[in-house]
């Protein structure tokens, strides 16, 4: 193949088309099969816009005027065959061009104006989008997601909307897709506990509290996570489930959360506060005993226990096969567990008792506590926190 190719410019001022000469001729080194003419050249010997964009990014030009100057007469295209860069030799006047690389090339550019138009006719509601090339747009977000980063308001929409196109569509995730999901969204919730814990701002805006050290806070949090936090416990609503008149005593005040589980036992969740100790030391005993805080946390419980398991619609409890209440006390984290005085302190010295020794044993408090109660247990957030974060990292 010998003759001469040509690129076309557009002379505005007289609305005309111009051929100008580019190569005098191109030679192809690879077999019929394998070469296609009409991804580089039409059946005038004109170069695609395909070609064109390509030599432009070789010879690092912009537009057809200087293409062509450095492109003159005597010049030749070679096209080998594999993946390679092009080659340029101003001796020999040749341009090589490795067909596999420029097909690589050809087709991401057919696919960019493909999704360009495909685009358009999305935003144009007397238009019907081509689904196959819509699949490659997504598919090619997917494949860049790592690279983007959407802020929040962006990340709240692709939450509504892909959520839709899976249903509108009847499209089914895998188990292992649905698991992965979850996973991002479980850990998550435990930074956002974690957050909680610490006292970081950043979570009353994730949270939508005005003060993060306040018991709203954990109420909030477990308002939109317990599903999780709770293993997937059942929430009641205390007005629609309770009789009124059996409750007269409780003032109309409920506990936290109510739940049920699968096998139809009734869970009475109180949540306190994270940052308050739940122990001191009791020097005139030489241990360690509930803060005034713990007891009447725990005495609050025990008042709803004493009521509300009998409070519930005879009939309502026999449907939803009801059956006796425990309690659970959410307070305090590991960190702040134990109450700091200068007769601890005294104590510590004189017995050379380390930080861990010193944790250990009030840990063992805290569990003599749990054991002393029938119905009810005192759970730290840090504590309930880390055995998601272990559920999770451990399910499969």
């Amino acid at each position: 193949m010998n003759n001469k190719i040509t690129i076309s410019t557009r002379e505005t001022a007289k609305d005309i088309w111009k051929q100008n000469e580019m190569f005098d001729g191109i030679e192809i080194k690879l077999e019929d099969d394998k070469f296609i003419k009409s991804h580089m050249l039409d059946n005038k010997n004109r170069i695609s816009s395909e070609l064109r964009e390509y030599l432009y990014n070789i010879l690092d030009v912009s537009n057809v005027e200087d293409l062509t100057k450095i492109l003159g007469n005597g010049w030749k295209l070679i096209v080998e065959k594999g993946i390679s860069d092009p080659v340029v030799s101003i001796k020999d006047k040749t341009v090589t061009i490795y067909y596999d690389d420029f097909e690589l090339f050809y087709f991401e550019r057919k696919n960019i104006s493909k999704s360009s138009k495909t685009v358009k006719d999305l935003f144009n509601d007397n238009k019907n989008p081509s689904t196959a090339q819509l699949t490659k747009i997504i598919k090619k977000i997917s494949e860049r997601s790592k690279e983007l980063t959407f802020i929040e308001k962006e990340k709240e929409s692709l939450a509504e909307s892909i959520p839709d196109i899976l249903i509108n569509n009847n499209i089914r995730l895998t188990k292992d897709d649905i698991f992965d999901i979850n996973k991002i969204e479980i850990q998550e919730i435990v930074e956002i506990g974690r957050m909680i814990i610490k006292g970081d701002r950043r979570a009353a805006k994730k949270l939508g509290v005005s003060d993060i050290k306040k018991e709203q806070a954990w109420q909030k949090y477990f308002e939109k996570y317990g599903t999780y936090l709770l293993f997937g416990s059942i929430e009641l609503d205390p007005q629609v489930c309770l009789d009124k008149e059996k409750t007269k005593e409780l003032n109309n005040k409920y506990p936290d959360i109510l739940t049920r589980n699968r096998y139809g036992f009734i869970d009475i969740i109180e949540l306190k506060r994270s940052d308050v100790e739940i122990f001191k030391f009791d020097a005139s005993h030489n241990k360690f005993i509930p803060t005034s805080y713990l007891n009447g946390a725990l005495s609050q419980l025990n008042g709803y226990l004493q009521t509300i398991p009998y409070a519930f619609n005879v009939e309502n409890a026999k449907k939803q096969s009801l059956e006796c209440a425990s309690g659970m006390l959410i307070v305090g984290c590991s960190e702040k567990i134990l109450k700091r005085t200068s007769d601890l302190d005294k104590w510590i010295t004189k017995n050379n008792i380390s930080e861990d020794d010193l944790k250990f044993m009030v840990r063992q408090e805290l569990r003599k506590l749990n054991y002393s109660y029938s119905h009810m247990q005192v759970v730290l957030y840090d504590e309930l926190i880390d055995t998601l974060e272990q559920f999770i990292n451990n399910i499969r």
